[in-house]
């Protein structure tokens, strides 16, 4: 009914509108959430400079030292990969919506929506995992409808590199070819080709042999019975361990927790769409629930709540959508679903505008401008405790977390453990650590402790106030000049 040329011509005019949003939003991710710090780091350990202990996988990070070779700067690095791949999903969601539906106007309909909806747009921004995997995820169900077994099995290989869950979508998929023994072995072989020298290579070079460290997800519904505390070694990160530990706590909380996961599905995928996609499981589109089974984990993680989670699961639900759509045989009937379904998108698209520009984490730019200023005299070895690793990833040293404690036993640790400054923010402390809170408002705590010497303190145009500390221990920093200058402006603060 429609020409190639047409067809090529109206997805390119989508994917040109969605990449003008995407420029005219760029501004808004410009500071790297955490875990996008942490992927820069791991980046720039490939490219020679010291490793460190992860539980993120290399894929991600990979393809940012990919894009360093193209500029100098690891942040706009960072930046480029989720932009191009969160550019590529929309030609890649027509091509797998295309082959489903079988229809080039139906496929329109999840085109649209990962071009223009919130949660695709604002991670294509942000320096995350999230598009690079839909990607190579969307790929591996691409090639396995085209029955390409062994593109799609790598393509899967490639997205475990990035995240694990596709492991478990690997295999749903493969189970549910078994009737052909040899388009499951062909789809595993796939995988295999790219997960095993990856497996390999982590064990070889962290000395740890396991699939993922993504384990670590499975915790309290109380983050802080997830934190470290003082005096502990790093939180066990197997998911057997701890599913061991919090087993009850998951439990407990997994009914609460699916109620808030499906909410959000239903708040950022369209309302009445995520349930119509249920109605648009025939034979032919079944394959794409192995995309979803993954859902079902995420009441059992606790930072499943967070939104961006349930993003990989939108692009599955828009398609069996269309294909619902398409089953309505009767024109009148097909205009009104097809008008409830794009409601549906604009309903969502409004009431959920904030994540169009919502930075993930909520990094704090006084944090940063801290970094920023500690960079002129921190070496890449120095230590730098802070609750949040913006600061230290501008300054350039390397991050630790502050331990979870009372007052003194925080303090005898990073004393004695090693550590060369100490960063706190009110507002990261209140939050985090407010057994520290006399040490960002009381005058007479951060002049009267011995161990810490300030170095640095602002009170910021929002009228939040952030203090550097240097740790006064055997073999630490030496003083610094202008010590005495910072001490007098610390008499601004209440006694």
């Amino acid at each position: 009914m429609y020409s190639r040329n047409l067809e090529i011509g109206i997805v390119s005019l989508i994917t040109l509108l969605g990449i003008s949003l995407r420029l005219l939003l760029w501004d808004t991710q410009a500071i790297p959430g955490i875990d996008g710090t942490t992927y820069i780091r791991l980046a720039r350990s490939l490219a020679g400079e010291p490793g460190f202990e992860t539980v993120h996988q290399y894929g991600f990070p990979a393809l940012i030292w990919v894009a360093h070779l193209f500029t100098s700067d690891w942040i706009l690095a960072g930046r480029i990969m989720p932009m191009v791949f969160g550019v590529l999903l929309i030609p890649v969601t027509f091509l797998l919506a295309r082959r489903v539906t079988g229809s080039f106007l139906l496929a329109l309909f999840p085109t649209v929506a990962v071009a223009f909806m919130a949660l695709p747009l604002r991670y294509s921004l942000t320096t995350m995992t999230e598009t690079p995997y839909q990607v190579f995820l969307m790929l591996f169900f691409l090639g396995v409808y085209l029955r390409r077994y062994l593109a799609g099995g790598v393509a899967a290989g490639i997205a475990y590199t990035i995240r694990p869950e596709v492991l478990l979508i690997t295999g749903v998929v493969a189970l549910l070819h078994w009737k052909s023994k040899r388009a499951a072995g062909l789809i595993l072989l796939g995988a295999v080709l790219v997960a095993t020298p990856y497996v390999i290579t982590m064990g070889v070079t962290q000395g740890k042999w396991t699939l993922s460290g993504k384990g670590i997800n499975f915790g309290h519904s109380d983050w802080r019975a997830n934190e470290t505390p003082v005096g502990a070694e790093a939180v066990e990160t197997g998911a057997l361990s701890r599913l061991s530990e919090h087993g009850g706590d998951i439990a407990r909380a997994y009914p609460g927790r699916a109620v808030r996961v499906g909410e959000q599905l239903l708040r950022n995928g369209g309302w009445v769409v995520p349930v119509v996609a249920l109605f648009g499981v025939t034979a032919g589109s079944a394959l794409l629930l192995a995309g979803l089974v993954p859902i079902f984990i995420l009441p059992a993680i606790f930072v499943g709540e967070r939104t961006r989670f349930v993003f990989p699961y939108l692009p599955f639900l828009w398609i069996l959508a269309a294909v619902a759509l398409g089953r309505v045989r009767k024109p009148p009937l097909r205009f009104g679903l097809a008008a409830l379904l794009i409601a549906g998108l604009g309903v969502s698209a409004y009431t959920e505008r904030h994540q169009y520009t919502m930075n993930e984490d909520n990094p704090l730019p006084e944090t940063v401008r801290t970094g920023k200023w500690m960079a002129n005299f921190v070496q890449p070895d120095d230590v730098i405790y802070d609750r949040k690793p913006y600061a230290a990833f501008y300054a350039g040293g390397q991050p630790r977390t502050i331990p979870s404690g009372s007052y003194e036993g925080i303090l005898n640790e990073i004393t004695t453990r090693g550590g060369d400054y100490l960063v706190l923010n009110d507002a990261i402390v209140r939050a985090f650590r407010p057994e520290l809170l006399p040490l960002v408002t009381s005058r007479t705590m951060v002049l009267g402790e011995h161990r810490l010497v300030p170095i640095f303190h602002e009170v910021s145009e929002r009228g939040l106030r952030t203090i550097v500390f240097r740790i006064v221990r055997p073999g630490g920093p030496p003083p610094m000049r202008g010590e005495e200058r910072i001490r007098e402006s610390l008499y601004l603060l209440p006694p």
